[in-house]
């Protein structure tokens, strides 16, 4: 309490993956209670119980199931027996004497502050291994706590850290000392609006790259349409132009069928009115050709 005024100390000796969360603390924290929790290696003191009840009374089960396999017993019955017996085993591992005897053997009967203190101080430090949080909550935890010195990092899997593109935002803490909680806490969310603001700022320029990127894609269709459109009228230009040169040459073309092309001044003879029908002087003499010139010109005339 001396550490930390106006904070009630709380201390979890469990180790239960919900209570080692960020919002745990921070919820202690409304209130003016600080919850402190002993690392993992201090389970077998701190809960007597699961080290010697559980483990008498995992053994009763294991060898009544080992009975039961062995019997082959009905289903109905092996059901009932199993009930029966295990509550048998429950009742006896679970009795007053066997709970005391558990506490005293680990040294927390009778209760004792400066004992208690000894305890912590024997497992937590000196005799226990280095504890290696996983989790970023359990990072935070553990620097609130004291622990033994951690650097925590907002990266979790593996793939990520490998990266080193990726930013990474570190929080050193020095070995035996201990922090305030609520500075803790307001760091930790001050690296949570930062991170926050980066992934906000990172869609925000993607999503700016999508906008250019279909905005250039636009563009290009555009252009490739507008592309198009120039060949298309091009390629109807040189049809036209074509048509209209072999319509011309067609129209001075001798309609005696002798092949011969129109020299204008060399005697040939034709429709002045609208100039497309000719006739060399040599096809001109032929009777039928005449005649072709003469309904041409009638035609051409009564227009």
């Amino acid at each position: 309490a001396s550490l930390y005024p106006g904070l009630v100390c709380f201390c979890v000796s469990d180790n239960l993956a919900a209570h080692h969360q960020q919002v745990v603390l921070e919820e202690g924290l409304q209130n003016n209670i600080f919850y402190f929790f002993l690392v993992q290696h201090t389970t077998h003191w701190s809960q007597p119980l699961d080290n010697l009840l559980f483990a008498a009374l995992k053994a009763v089960l294991y060898r009544l199931i080992a009975d039961i396999m062995y019997e082959r017993v009905f289903v109905l019955k092996t059901v009932i027996s199993l009930i029966d017996v295990t509550l048998a085993a429950v009742h006896e591992a679970f009795s007053p004497k066997t709970i005391k005897k558990s506490f005293e053997v680990v040294g927390l009967w009778p209760f004792s502050p400066q004992k208690i203190l000894e305890l912590a101080e024997k497992h937590h430090g000196h005799a226990a291994p280095v504890y290696a949080p996983t989790t970023q909550d359990q990072y935070l935890i553990q620097a609130v706590t004291g622990g033994v010195g951690f650097m925590f990092e907002e990266t979790k899997a593996k793939g990520l850290a490998r990266d080193a593109k990726r930013r990474k935002v570190r929080q050193s803490f020095q070995k035996g000392v201990l922090y305030d909680p609520r500075d803790i806490i307001h760091q930790q969310q001050q690296h949570q609006k930062e991170k926050e603001r980066e992934e906000k700022e990172k869609a925000e320029k993607a999503k700016e790259k999508e906008v250019a990127k279909v905005k250039r894609a636009e563009e290009i269709a555009q252009k490739r349409q507008e592309k198009e459109a120039l060949m298309k009228e091009r390629k109807q230009h040189k049809e036209d132009e074509a048509n209209r040169k072999r319509k011309r040459q067609e129209a001075n073309t001798c309609k005696g069928n002798c092949g011969k092309t129109c020299r204008v001044g060399r005697n040939w003879v034709g429709c002045e009115k609208c100039e497309e029908f000719w006739v060399c002087p040599f096809c001109s003499k032929k009777p039928a050709v005449k005649g072709k010139l003469t309904k041409h010109e009638n035609r051409c005339h009564s227009k």
